[in-house]
């Protein structure tokens, strides 16, 4: 979970943005703005985003409380999923955008008659949750043996190398839109990821738990566990601060990129038992420390953004909670 979610930021958005402004150029991408400046250059982000980087704040804040409460717990999972629950009916009472050509398979899928397109639709569902039910344990016991052969702890394995595999599909055709000049609909797809893996994937963890405990139980976290959980929640706090004006530069990413490689070079040290100043705990602490004071400058900077973006998603919130209120005078203005 922690890996995962790491890695989605520190080489998806980073990655991501740093291969958008290479490829603009080769091309003409809209979304590449040149400002003077040494590697400010940025990519530009649709606004109509905002919505789920709000959400994506609010799971964020109160991920730093998980570890309070010493695992996560039916609490958790009660406004984790709450949240994504709630940003689901938003985004279904919403405007519906006017765009609805498709290719390929979801051009197909829409030419069935309902009741057999929702039927495709959860028959894929179930078959995908098949094959990774099938697939998951051999592969992490595989995971496992591999890391023992080469000297590297399990933990270490199942939290880098695991998410790498399962984040690689995505990241794949994040690249391919990027390549094809739609570097907006790519960072789309990854922030709604982030927003999807920080919700719904660490709220329903207690309900996996507890299926195989066969009894509800609070999933537990030990120290280093719950420093996990610190770090990856700071570097989401450190990375929404960067996205508050709906730009990402070159400068933001390599920081995004360079903070995170250089920690998990560091663990790597800490578990190959390579003698540092810090123990893996500390380190983890000092790590989080770094992205929260970042953020913190950031949206200080940047308050006035952080406040259009805030007044922003209260406004789709109000009119998806109460659509058929007519807008006070003057709003909007």
């Amino acid at each position: 979970m922690t890996g995962a979610n790491r890695i989605l930021i520190g080489i998806g958005w980073a990655g991501i943005a740093l291969f958008t402004v290479y490829r603009a150029g080769a091309g003409d991408d809209p979304a590449v703005v040149e400002r003077p400046g040494f590697l400010a250059d940025a990519v530009s982000l649709d606004r109509d985003i905002g919505l789920e980087v709000v959400f994506l704040l609010a799971a964020t804040g109160w991920a730093f409380l998980v570890p309070l409460g010493g695992g996560i717990d039916a609490l958790d999972l009660f406004v984790l999923v709450g949240l994504y629950v709630a940003y689901i009916l938003v985004v279904l009472r919403g405007d519906v955008d006017p765009d609805s050509h498709h290719v390929g398979v979801p051009a197909y899928l829409q030419t069935l008659p309902k009741p057999r397109r929702i039927a495709t639709v959860v028959a894929l569902f179930v078959y995908s949750g098949l094959l990774i039910f099938i697939a998951v344990e051999p592969f992490a016991h595989g995971l496992e043996e591999l890391g023992t052969a080469a000297g590297v702890p399990p933990f270490f394995m199942i939290q880098w190398v695991a998410p790498l595999a399962s984040e690689a599909p995505e990241l794949i055709v994040v690249l391919y839109l990027v390549n094809k000049a739609r570097s907006t609909a790519g960072f789309n797809a990854l922030i709604s990821s982030k927003l999807n893996q920080w919700t719904l994937l660490i709220g329903t963890l207690v309900v996996v738990y507890s299926l195989a405990l066969g009894r509800y139980g609070a999933l537990p976290f030990d120290q280093k566990q719950s420093a996990e959980i610190w770090l990856t929640a700071a570097q989401s706090l450190f990375a929404i601060a960067v996205l508050v004006d709906f730009k990402i530069s070159v400068r933001e990413a390599l920081v995004i990129l360079l903070l995170f490689c250089s920690q998990v070079f560091f663990e790597f040290l800490v578990v190959q038992d390579v003698v540092l100043p810090l123990s893996s705990y500390e380190l983890l602490l000092s790590y989080s420390a770094v992205y929260v004071v970042l953020a913190v400058g950031l949206f200080v900077g940047r308050r006035r953004a952080l406040r259009g973006l805030l007044e922003d998603a209260a406004g789709v919130i109000g009119r998806a909670a109460f659509p058929d209120e007519e807008p006070a005078a003057g709003a909007g203005d």
